[in-house]
Formats: structure tokens, C-alpha cells, sequence
């Protein structure tokens, strides 16, 4: 979901020619991230608004969809990252096979130039 954020006018009305902004640290999975937060919105994607930020009383949050700014914009990505679990493999129909073969993978990839050269006839 998108998110627009900004800080309110008890913030921004501090700095010199309105210039106040608040600075809020999210903690992501790959290492906390500061945001600074104005008068000029920040859009966010997240799942979830941030408690950092959804808590703060002094930041103005709603909900928007990508059509309502330019696309130019730009859009800081909170959300996670996914990681696809592997899918339980079915049980082998061979009985016979070893638990260490269940495990092994194997990929076969060959350069064209090796493959040309397996299949010259050898001179005499």
C-alpha cells in the first residue's frame, strides 16, 4: 500500500521560513533507515505502516494510490522482501535410492565450444 507523509504545521512553523522537519529511524531488515519528514510529502510502500511513523502525532499519514501523484516521484520501498520456501519435494519411488541422492541436484551446462570440440574427429 502507498502512503503519503508529511509533518504537520506545528512542525514545519519551527524552522526558519517554515522550513521544520522531524526525523524518524525505521527499522528495516537490512539496517535502520532515517527518514526526514516536511512540509513536502514522502511517499512510502509498506504493508504496514512503520510504528515510528504511524504513532507520531506529529506526522500526517493517508493512504493513496499511485495515480494520485507523478510518476516521477519518487516512492521509498518498505516492504520486505519476500523469500519463496522451497517446495517439499514428493517422496522418491525408488525405495532403493540413499538419503545423500535425495539431496543431490545436478545441472548440466555446456559451453558450445567445448561440446565442438568433443565431437571433432581426431586426425591420425
Amino acid at each position: 500500500m502507498l502512503y503519503e507523509i508529511r509533518a504537520d504545521r506545528d512542525v514545519t512553523s519551527k524552522g526558519p521560513e517554515g522550513s521544520g522537519t522531524r526525523r524518524r529511524t525505521v527499522k528495516l531488515p537490512g539496517g535502520p533507515m532515517t527518514l526526514t519528514i516536511g512540509a513536502q510529502p514522502i511517499y512510502l510502500n509498506a504493508d504496514v505502516l512503520p510504528p515510528e511513523i504511524a504513532t507520531d502525532e506529529h506526522l500526517v499519514t493517508k493512504a493513496v494510490t499511485a495515480e494520485s501523484f507523478d510518476p516521477g516521484t519518487t516512492v521509498i520501498d518498505l516492504k520486505a522482501e519476500r523469500v519463496q520456501e522451497e517446495m517439499a519435494a514428493a517422496p522418491p519411488d525408488d525405495a532403493a535410492a540413499s538419503p545423500a541422492e535425495d539431496k543431490l541436484k545436478a545441472e548440466r551446462v555446456q559451453n558450445p565450444t567445448a561440446v565442438a570440440a568433443i565431437n571433432k574427429p581426431k586426425r591420425r
